[in-house]
Order: structure tokens, then sequence, then C-alpha cells
């Protein structure tokens, strides 16, 4: 979750809006209207909450056992299975989605 004392949360926003700002498509098969309460790192992520995972060995463990509820992940390269409940959402470049 962002600092409560640094950002105002302004949510919850639909997910078809946050993949619309973030210059992405909405996932094939998903739900348009599912509420994206908050950001969220992987470890502190919660169903109601957008992370996001770069790939790459350090992290997998932290992105297979997240409990997110969405999550920007790289488009290109392998495609590791999401855990249950998680809605990946592709990206050319998952920095410049979250950003």
């Amino acid at each position: 979750m962002a600092d409560p004392r640094f950002y105002d949360n302004r949510g919850p926003f639909p997910l078809a809006q946050v993949c619309a700002a973030a210059g992405v498509a909405l996932p094939d098969g998903n739900d348009g209207t599912a509420p994206v309460f908050d950001l969220a790192s992987l470890d502190g992520a919660g169903a109601q909450h957008l992370s996001f995972y770069l790939g790459g060995v350090a992290l997998t463990d932290s992105f297979l056992a997240s409990d997110a509820g969405f999550c920007f992940v790289p488009a290109a390269g392998k495609q590791r299975p999401a855990p249950p409940g998680m809605v990946t959402i592709p990206c050319a470049s998952v920095q410049h989605a979250f950003a």
C-alpha cells in the first residue's frame, strides 16, 4: 500500500480504467469493472491491490506466493503461471505501466 502520509488514495478505480491509464490492454476474459483499491508490493498485497512483477528468478517466490488481485507482468519472455485469484496484466514495460 502506498504510504498514506505522502499519498491520498483516490480509489477504487475500475480495472479497465487502470489498464487504459497504464497504456495496456485489459486482459481477455477479465471484468473491466473489477475494483482496484490500492497499490502494494508483491509480499504485502491483498486481493484488491495492484502490484508488479518484473520477472527474473529473484522475485519469483514472492510472485508465486503473492495474494495480489492484479499484477503487471512482462509481456515478453517466459510467462509464469499466476497464483490463484491473480489477474496478470502483460506489459511491454512493467516499470512504465506501474509508474
